[in-house]
Parts: C-alpha cells; structure tokens; sequence
C-alpha cells in the first residue's frame, strides 16, 4: 500500500479501528472510558473507534451518557467532553480541519456450544446502527446469559443462531468473524473451528461478507485459502489498553457513515486496505509449547506428530500451520483484486529499541509526546512524514529504523502458544555504543527460545525426565537493587503484563504473606508473579528456589547487561529483558519461593 496521510484531516481515506473493548472486558484496562479511548485516537491518527461492550449495562449507560449523535450510524463525544479532550491534546492534533473521533457500535461475543461431536468456540463482532437496535441485540442475548458479567459475554449460543439474533435487532446490522485463525477461539481455529466460514453460520452464511484476520495472520496468508475470497478481509486492534489502538486497523475511502462502511465491507467499493501486525509477532502464529520454551514450524510439528518432546502433550497448533493445512493455493499468490497491505510496528516499540527501554518507558513517552506534537498523529509518522523531518526530531537512528520499517527490513521471532513474537529493525550490535559514538545506544540481546536439535521424523517425543532434586541456584552477579510486585494482574493468558500476586479474585501487595488467610489449604500459590528491577547501569544479579509442588516446572534466565545464563528446574517461569526480570509461578510452594536480596530494597518503581 502506498503511504497515507493518517492526520484525520481533510476528506481522504480515514483509519477505522473497529475492534475494541472497555473497561468492562475482562484482562482489560482500567483506564478504558471513552474519553480515554478518543484521546489516543487522535494521536494513533484514528478516526473511526468502534465502541466495544455495548451489551455490558454499565458501559451501555456510559455509552448513552458520552455520545451525541453524528453522521447516519456513527456518534461522536459530547460537545462539552470533546472541548475538554481538545485542551488535553497537543494543537498538532487540534483544530477546526481536523476530524473529531466518531463512534460505532461494536461488541464481541464468545460463543460455547456443542455441534455435532465437537464443542466449538468461537468469537464474533456485532455492529447495530443505533443504541436503540443495541438494546434490542442485548435484551435478547440477556435472556441466554449474564451480560454484566464481562464486556465480552461467553454465550452457550451457536453460532447460526447469534446470526440470527444480530439480523433480528436490525436489518442494518451485520456479524464480522473475529481473529478466525486464533487456535481456541475462532471460526477456523485449529482446537474448535471449522474448514470453512459457510459450515460455522449454516444456512445464514450467505450474510457473512467480511472477516476479521486478526494479528497472527496477515491478508497474504488469507490469500492461500479461496474459500475466503468470498469475504473481505479486515483487520482490526482487538485493543484491551488504549495505547494499543491502530496497530491494526481498516483504511476506508469511503463517506463517514455507518452505511457506506457496511457497503465497502460487503461489496470492497472503498475498502482501501488494511494496516497489520507482521504476522509473526501475533502469539498464535507459530506451533509450540510456551510452558516447556518449545517453538516450532509446521514441518517439524508434523514430524514429531504434533507432539511436545518435553512433556509429550499436544503442542498447540498456530496460524500459520492452520492456514497451511486449509491452503489450496501457493505461498506468494496475490489475487487479482487484493487490497493494499501495510505491516507496522508500533512507534512506542520501536522507541524502545532505539533507546534500549521498555516501550512504557518515561524515556519513550517523552520522546514519543515530542514527535506526535511536532509531526502529527503517530501513524501519519510511521507510513508518511518525511524521513528526513523524522530524523531531525527523533534523531538519525529513529529515521532509518522507520525507512526499514517501511521497506519491510525487519528481524522476526514467530510469536507462539500465547507468547508474543518479537520484530527487530536492527542488528544488536547496530545499537551498541563505540568509544566516541555518541548517539548509538546499547540495547539488550532479546532472550533466545530454545529449540530442540534436529530429529528424524520417526523419533519418538522425549519424555521429561525427574525433577532434580530441591535447591538454590546460586547467584551470578551482584543482588539486585530493587524487588517490586506489580499489582494489576489481569489475566493468565496475558504474557507481556508484569504483575504481582492474584490469588483467586483477591490480589496482594507483599511478596510474602504467610498469615494470610485467603491462601489455598494446600498452602500453595495459584499464581505469583513480581519484578526484580534494576534502576542503575549496575549488572545485577536474581536466583529462585525450585517448588516443592509436585508436577511443576519452571525455566530462569538472567541477562543483566552483557551476562547472560539460562536455567531449568521446576517451579514457574522467568524472562529477561536485560533491565527488568519477570518472574511468573504457577502453583509453586510459598515456602520455596525466594528472591536473592541480600541489599536489596524494597520500593516503588516507575511502571514498566
């Protein structure tokens, strides 16, 4: 695709991001009102949000409360929020010719149900044109389930029949499959999908004109399969925080208008393209097993047949091997009347290369607020400004990360079993200071995943061999400066997340609570998970026990600065990224669970 203008201004193409959720949504942020979600628009370059959730009652309400009608379909902020969002906003980002964030109804559902011998799970988004057809969807779906219970409701529903309810509540309305590759949860997933879209809707399939890829494939990847080129392909961010809004999204030539969105999606007349994940960043895109740092391709899953050679249970089957096994077309095919395709990595990611930090970093939302309010909305900075005006606001070095990033020169580890990938745009050694070289930065070296030596096909798996018996890893490297839980736990099924101890539905803020009485009988913890943080240069150094939980097992990198030392023995798991050691374990004995911290202190850090 070429580069498009993403300033929301003007009557070009416009950004959609259509695929959302609220505060209401499980593993979802706080921080998720619609206040919040229209700032972020305006600096991602978005001008269409969907809303998310709008069967939760309370986000309903906020919903009623917040918007004012717009164009036909679409909703924008109250006047007096948007003035309040605009005195919050850089001016780049303000201004009469500039868009304000309009609205569509959107929610996910998840449905559950049994269709022929197979339980099926599958994921849908559902657009309405006006609140009144919403409450008319959600007073039927409120008849089937609990609809406060998540902003995304888990429905005992079929899919056929969720059609059926949406087409009832509206004529207008219409049902997009969501992410239809994810393995667990997705019309064509490999663990409860099915081999095409037509078999999940049945004898509604004919009102299925367009479906979501979802961010471990990419329209290429979709191309293979020609069952699909009955539907358009749309990508959206499927955002459960605000910062992560756009990195995937819908480009649309068309009217702001709820109608003519319908119509680009049901006829591909002003469906411009779609902005992407590189694939292998998704972390579902590749075969493996996260718990035992198994990352494999399709061919080699296939030869060990399908099989962990460290626990000997099913690997979980990815993207790319799902679509490889439902291809009827050649890797490369582009179909006569493709749309355009744009791959990026977030700014803030990129930032955080750069500079060798978190992309949460202070250092990166400095730089980050300086080159939105210079430059324009961030999208607009990634696909279009001017390198050379990139460079002279964010240096030489964020200048030629972005003219790689758009000429597809990027380092990629395929994302697996829940573990986002990672995508590089530089060599290590590219950012690491020289004597003199002031403007380079050193970064550390991503933590390699292990792979297992190459082996014939018939090779039988690998059992896992006895926990070796309980005892400390000695430390390395000085202790660590600081140890800090993080107090947000949202979700198991969140890896990059750092946070601390959530027991059941309660969380805790000590790294030891012995008395507590909310601690399983058994005296275990269900999930533990703290930060060692090094705020200096100084190399530290951090060890764990091994569990006493029988049937545990647990993996420990440490890389503080150029040392780097991997690790097994039972009990959870550790990563590195050479600042921060994230340390997750599941079911491990309090008791054994230790930190070196020798002069260690206990205080608060920044967010990571």
């Amino acid at each position: 695709m070429a580069p498009f203008s993403a300033d929301s201004s003007g009557p070009g193409p416009f950004v959609a991001d259509l695929h959302i959720h609220s505060k209401y949504s499980r593993a979802c942020s706080r921080d998720l009102t619609l206040d919040t979600l229209a700032w972020w628009a305006r600096r991602k370059g978005i001008t269409l949000l969907g809303t998310g959730d709008f069967t939760h009652p309370a986000w309903s309400e906020h919903l009623r409360e917040s918007l004012v009608p717009a164009e036909p379909g679409l909703y924008r902020l109250h006047p007096d929020r948007e003035a309040e969002l605009g005195r919050r906003l850089s001016p780049r980002l303000t201004g009469s010719e500039v868009r304000a964030v309009r609205f569509m109804l959107s929610v996910e559902i998840s449905t559950i149900y049994k269709r022929g011998d197979r339980t099926r799970k599958v994921h849908h988004l559902i657009y309405q044109p006006d609140l009144d057809a919403a409450a008319r969807f959600s007073a039927a779906l409120s008849r089937i389930g609990n609809l406060g219970a998540d902003g995304r409701p888990i429905l005992g529903l079929d899919s056929r029949d969720l059609l059926e309810i949406t087409l009832e509540a509206s004529p207008d309305a219409y049902l997009v499959p969501a992410h239809i590759w994810t393995p667990w949860f997705s019309a064509l997933g490999s663990k409860s999908g099915f081999d095409a879209i037509a078999d999940c809707y049945a004898d509604l399939a004919g009102h299925i004109f367009a479906v979501e890829t979802g961010l471990s494939s990419d329209p290429a990847m979709n191309w293979r399969v020609s069952s699909l080129d009955a539907y358009q392909l749309v990508s959206n961010s499927d955002a459960h925080s605000a910062p992560a809004l756009g990195r995937e999204a819908t480009l649309f030539s068309t009217d702001l208008d709820y109608h003519a969105i319908r119509r680009a999606l049901s006829t591909g007349d002003g469906l411009q393209g779609t902005i992407e994940f590189f694939p292998e960043e998704g972390k579902y895109h590749g075969d493996g097993h996260r718990a035992c740092g198994i990352s494999w391709e399709p061919a080699r899953t296939r030869a060990h047949g399908g099989i962990c050679p460290e626990c000997a249970k099913p690997l979980t089957v990815g993207v790319a091997h799902r679509v490889e096994a439902l291809a009827d077309r050649p890797q490369g095919y582009t179909p006569p009347a493709a749309k355009g395709v744009t791959h990026l990595i977030q700014l803030a990611e990129i930032l955080g290369e750069v500079n060798g930090v978190g992309p949460k970093s202070k250092t990166v939302d400095a730089q980050l607020a300086t080159l939105v309010a210079t430059l324009g909305p961030e999208l607009h900075i990634l696909t279009a400004a001017p390198l050379d005006e990139v460079s002279r606001v964010g240096g030489e070095l964020l200048g030629e990360a972005i003219a790689r990033l758009r000429r597809g020169q990027v380092r990629r580890t395929p994302g697996y079993d829940g573990e986002y990938g990672v995508i590089r745009l530089f060599e290590p050694e590219e950012l690491r200071r020289r004597p003199g070289e002031e403007t380079l930065f050193e970064v550390p070296v991503p933590k390699q995943r292990r792979t297992e030596p190459a082996a014939p096909a018939e090779a039988a798996p690998r059992r896992r061999r006895a926990a070796p018996a309980v005892a400390p890893i000695a430390p390395q490297l000085a202790p660590p400066l600081a140890v800090v839980e993080d107090t947000n736990y949202a979700s198991l099924a969140d890896p990059k997340s750092v946070y601390g101890y959530r027991i059941g539905n309660a969380t805790y803020h000590q790294l030891y609570e012995t008395t507590n009485s909310n601690f399983a009988v058994d005296n275990v913890i269900r999930v533990a998970r703290y930060v060692v943080y090094n705020p200096a240069p100084t190399p530290v150094g951090f060890y764990g026990f091994q569990a006493a939980a029988p049937g545990t097992t647990h993996s420990c990198t440490e890389s503080w600065g150029a040392s780097t030392q991997a690790f097994t023995s039972p009990g959870g798991t550790y990563s590195s990224d050479g600042m921060h050691t994230r340390c997750t374990h599941w079911k491990a004995d309090w008791t054994n669970l230790n930190v070196y911290q020798g002069r260690a202190r206990r205080r608060r850090v920044p967010e990571l």
